[in-house]
């Protein structure tokens, strides 16, 4: 699931910035307890003023979201509702006086969670990446595509991690896809430690840890890796996250190994994680607000105003997306 939120400062006569406070909170529907996924209430973001800001939490797994919620991941069903609060303030550019616009804490979705029972689901990826010996500074966070190689001038190695459910109890297979290839070659799957996609390099990547698996491959397609020490490093890492390297190793029978593969930022293919766990679904109930804007008092000529969008079929700038799971 991801949690988004985006809203729009317009005015007249206003500077062209503005500071954006905001939360959107998580509540049990008995009303306690709560958590804010989104919480920038004490540490305003500054803002453009007529363009969109946009901040997510990014995916993470339903028992992830209610983990934090509850403080571990529950057993049975739930249903949360989901509150936004928004206050801008801009400076206007005839008095000089700041100008302040607020939409007050307001109820926009109700989720009913439904515990389900265990299955075989697919666990995609919180952060990947990978890291090039040759440009041992360079980050590639944001690629749609991971590589690997072997070769002594391209040395490059690949990151992957996953968020793994409270309830994990089983792993079947990580699987990656890969999109092109320089010929047949090994690739290796080892654990290793915590990275952020958006600065790992080279130079500061984590080291690899224990060996679990590897797969050969000639030409495009899926590489596989399924093992009991993988399935013994997912079920150890289960409500937290385990963290997985890639490299490529040349060998006599295979030769170099070098191929390009599908990042999470890809919308087919995406690398995942089979793991046997508790299938959670969701129901939404759609409150369908209209636009909420809320306009502060006019000092002199100056007007500010937040125009923001609450979750709505058609149109969603905040939004509570569930990404399905599929069932095998």
């Amino acid at each position: 699931m991801n949690i988004k939120f985006q809203v729009t400062v317009t005015g007249t006569n206003i500077a062209n910035t503005a500071k954006v406070y905001f939360y959107v909170e998580a509540r049990d529907s008995s009303g306690s307890p709560t958590y804010r996924e989104l919480d920038y209430s004490s540490s305003p973001q500054t803002v453009t003023v007529g363009s969109t800001a946009t901040y997510e939490t990014g995916s993470m797994t339903i028992d992830s979201h209610l983990s934090h919620l509850y403080g571990s991941a529950p057993t049975c069903d739930k249903t949360v509702d989901y509150y936004v609060w928004c206050r801008v303030e801009a400076t206007g550019l005839i008095s000089g006086e700041t100008l302040t616009a607020e939409i007050p804490v307001t109820k926009f979705d109700s989720v009913i969670y439904d515990y389900g029972d265990y299955a075989w689901v697919t666990v995609y990826p919180k952060a990947d990446s990978y890291v090039d010996a040759s440009n041992p500074d360079s980050n590639y966070g944001s690629s749609d595509t991971l590589k690997a190689d072997s070769s002594s001038s391209f040395t490059r190695w690949i990151y992957l991690a996953f968020d793994i459910p409270s309830s994990a109890s089983d792993a079947d297979k990580l699987k990656i896809y890969q999109s092109y290839s320089s010929g047949d070659g090994r690739f290796e799957l080892y654990t290793t430690g915590p990275f952020n996609e958006n600065t790992v390099t080279w130079n500061n990547k984590p080291e690899l840890g224990t060996y679990l698996d590897y797969d050969t491959i000639d030409g495009t397609g899926w590489v596989d890796f399924s093992s009991s020490e993988l399935d013994a490093y997912v079920v150890d890492n289960e409500g937290g996250t385990a963290y997985f390297a890639i490299v490529g190793v040349e060998t006599e029978t295979y030769g170099r190994a070098s191929g390009q593969f599908y990042s999470r930022e890809r919308s087919v293919n995406r690398p995942y994680l089979e793991v046997y766990a508790v299938d959670w679904s969701a129901s939404w109930s759609w409150l369908n607000l209209d636009t909420l804007s809320i306009t502060a008092l006019q000092v002199v000529q100056d007007v500010l105003s937040i125009v923001t969008m609450l979750l709505s079929i058609v149109v969603s700038y905040l939004t509570i997306k569930i990404l399905r799971r599929r069932t095998r």
